[in-house]
């Protein structure tokens, strides 16, 4: 079954190129593709999810999807591939066999030919690409032969090798001279289809300037023409001229919601993007405008966030400059051990990238606003809901009862604040009280640290859940606090005191939320019951061994972590535990092997 919160995701994507990444239960990647259409794409994997076995297994799995924007679909695959290699994604290698875009090769021979391929193959070989036409790698492959001399035919035998005589190979059997250039040749080459343009280019255009100084033109024509070789090599690739690292850092703004797009460049490629909420009371002072420049006091507090716990590198492309920025990028300097610049790039690559961040900020802010927005108006709400709170009950007959908590912020999940409450003061299945035990637990201690309640908590159920969490909330002292339900049957809202449910409309971004914390809070509670369960399960086999206490139990699950670990285990390992015997080793192994 696929997750609602991948469905919802994709019905709201763009009909514009980019990649989507899908991702497990603990955010892990497990797929990356590229779309021409970001919304199209993603819908064929929802609407054929047994496709494949692979296939389905991907669609089973994942529980979010991630999208980045790009401006064209050759970009689109350039970023799959960068992405690919840096995030590692669980089934992309398996998945990639059938694509058909080519790739080339240098191969691992003692003088590497440079060659045009399919498939990429274990065999040593250093692949590059893929690339988006036929006609691409074609000019790639006759451009690294140009350049850098490298063979592409099997024979090295300078007698019979046209190339060679044509002077576009080097041709490494035609004499020492060649032999010992050769190396040094393919590794240029290499680097040059790594996108490592940078180097090459300062290096031709060092050359050009000696020779027309010395009044050498003819040499400096033909390095002029193998320099505009280098720069159209570099647009065939799509690779922007950026040496080095960079990040480029955009910022998208609707009423009290900010968005933070952070692009990485690595090596002149984006190899990463990550989106960030901006504090909700950074907003109201940029929003109460008492300094019309606050976005720039936004843009540095994101900056010294972000950069206390990651390195920074030489070059911060933002969309804003920050304030006091000498004194930022002197911290920096201090963080990094090196000097970091930060720039507002107003033409040029840099440019463009920074607008690629802009623009998936921009659509993940309007995402964000639209949903928000719209439950601050149908619910009443004195609070644009930046913060819902939502809670469920999973139990087996009144056994094991757990009630989770989990917490969206800026309408996406925010995990490490999530809860789970083993229910201790209920006897039997009475939802109602437990339900009522958690609400009790949760906002009494936040009130009690004087911490920032919810603006929305969403409980699973209709009238007399939403009633009981409202006296609850009462009781403690939270009476402000705005408490709805979400029945699953026909998806109505209870609101508190309220005869009559609130129907939203189908399909829209503030319902599909509401539902996507509904949804969370019942897997968070289900897991979590699984697991109390297991270990009750686990623990009890333990218990029915004769002659073992308490204490030896405790000192038996220290020493192996788990049953499971203890049942696969020697009795000779069982027996090092302390207080544990070869006898009663031998009784623990036969008892838990029965």
């Amino acid at each position: 079954m696929i997750a609602k919160t991948v469905v919802e995701t994709a019905a709201k994507l763009p009909k514009r190129p980019g990649v989507y990444i899908f991702r497990d239960a603990q955010g892990k990647p497990l797929y990356i593709g590229k779309a021409r259409s970001l919304a199209k794409r993603v819908k064929d994997h929802i609407q054929r999810p047994d496709e494949t076995p692979k296939h389905t297994e991907i669609m089973e799995r994942a529980t979010s999807l991630e999208a980045i924007i790009t401006r064209s679909e050759h970009e689109a695959l350039l970023l799959e591939s960068n992405l690919i290699k840096y995030m590692k994604p669980k089934y992309n290698v398996r998945l990639m066999d059938g694509k058909r875009h080519p790739f080339l090769k240098l191969t691992n021979e003692k003088y590497p030919r440079i060659l045009k391929v399919r498939r990429m193959a274990q065999d040593g070989a250093r692949y590059f690409g893929p690339y988006t036409s036929e006609g691409t790698a074609n000019q790639l492959r006759q451009l690294v032969r140009t350049l850098f001399g490298i063979r592409t035919c099997k024979s090295i035998d300078p007698r019979t090798c046209l190339n060679q005589q044509m002077d576009l190979c080097l041709c490494p059997s035609s004499g020492v001279d060649a032999r010992s250039a050769y190396p040094g040749s393919v590794a240029d080459a290499a680097a040059f289809l790594d996108g490592d343009h940078g180097e090459i280019l300062m290096k031709l255009e060092s050359e050009m300037e000696q020779a027309s100084k010395a009044l050498e033109y003819e040499k400096a024509g033909r390095l002029r023409d193998r320099l505009e070789a280098v720069r159209r090599g570099a647009r065939l690739q799509g690779v922007q001229l950026l040496p080095g690292d960079k990040d480029f850092v955009g910022v998208a703004k609707e009423g009290r919601a900010i968005t933070v797009a952070l692009f990485k460049v690595r090596n002149g490629l984006v190899v990463d993007r990550s989106l960030f909420d901006i504090d909700q009371d950074l907003v109201r002072k940029w929003e109460d405008g008492t300094d019309p420049a606050y976005g720039a006091f936004v843009v540095r507090g994101f900056l010294e966030q972000y950069y206390s716990v990651h390195m920074p590198p030489p070059y911060i492309g933002t969309c804003i400059n920050p304030s006091k920025r000498n004194e930022l990028e002197e911290w920096l300097r201090t963080r990094a051990g090196r000097k970091v610049q930060i720039r507002r790039p107003t033409a040029g690559v840099n440019k463009s990238v920074l607008e690629l961040a802009q623009s998936n900020a921009d659509l993940a802010n309007r995402q964000k606003v639209n949903a928000l927005e719209g439950l601050k108006t149908v619910l009443h709400l004195p609070t644009l809901p930046r913060i819902i709170e939502g809670l469920d009950i999973s139990t087996l007959h009144g056994k094991e009862s757990v009630a989770s908590l989990v917490v969206f912020k800026d309408g996406r999940p925010h995990k490490s604040s999530y809860r789970k409450y083993n229910i201790r003061s209920v006897e039997g299945q009475d939802d109602y009280a437990m339900l009522g035990e958690a609400i009790q637990r949760r906002y009494s201690r936040m009130l009690r640290e004087e911490r920032k309640m919810p603006d929305l908590v969403l409980v699973d159920g209709g009238k007399g859940q939403v009633n009981r969490a409202r006296d609850v909330l009462k009781a403690v002292g939270a009476r402000k606090v705005p408490v709805i339900g979400l029945a699953k049957r026909n998806e109505l809202v209870f609101l508190p005191g309220v005869e009559s449910p609130l129907p939203l409309a189908r399909g829209t971004a503030s319902l599909r939320l509401l539902q996507a914390v509904r949804d969370e809070a019942h897997r968070f509670a289900i897991t979590a019951h699984r697991a109390r369960r297991s270990k009750t399960l686990l623990t009890s086999e333990l218990d029915a061994i004769p002659g073992l206490g308490p204490k030896r139990r405790r000192e038996l699950l220290r020493y192996f972590g788990s049953v499971k670990e203890i049942k696969g285990a020697a009795e000779r390992d069982i027996s090092r535990v302390p207080g544990i015997g070869l006898k009663m080793a031998s009784i623990i192994a036969n008892h838990l092997r029965r």
